[in-house]
């Protein structure tokens, strides 16, 4: 697994980056906010860029988004350190929502946490989806 560092380097190097990166719109002050089962801040190459004001974890309650179990490399993980995948100098916030269960209004309340600093939101979860059905947002009560 290749360091913050090192992932942006190699993505300054690459003539595939979008346009607005180069030209010097790195992500600065920028914070992406994913939305997940968690995120191992603990990481020494999320330390400088973990933003623990824009996360939560809304099944615990708490201000401690930390993966209930260790999977490897989560979602924030790869965000941060795959090349091309988000901003080289952007913060990452997490809002964990899918460790346990997810009704609408949590949703609604994740997508408005902290919204005034957490500027992009990337979530990568959907319902059950077998090709003849695709289940849609549902009636808050």
């Amino acid at each position: 697994v290749a360091t913050c560092r090192e992932a942006e380097r190699r993505a300054s190097l690459t003539s595939t980056l979008p346009g607005v990166w180069q030209e010097g719109n790195l992500g600065e002050g920028v914070t992406v906010c994913l939305l997940d089962d968690g995120l191992d801040y603990s990481n020494p190459d999320l330390t400088d860029a973990y933003n623990a004001k824009g996360s939560y974890d809304f099944n615990e309650n708490d201000y401690d988004p930390m993966p209930s179990t260790s999977s490897g490399c989560g979602q924030g993980e790869q965000f941060l350190l795959r090349p091309g995948r988000g901003p080289p100098r952007a913060q990452v916030s997490m809002l964990k929502i899918l460790d346990g269960t997810v009704i609408d209004s949590m949703e609604a309340m994740a997508y408005n946490y902290q919204h005034h600093g957490n500027y992009i939101y990337s979530s990568s979860w959907g319902p059950p989806d077998n090709g003849n059905f695709i289940d849609g947002p549902h009636v808050l009560g």
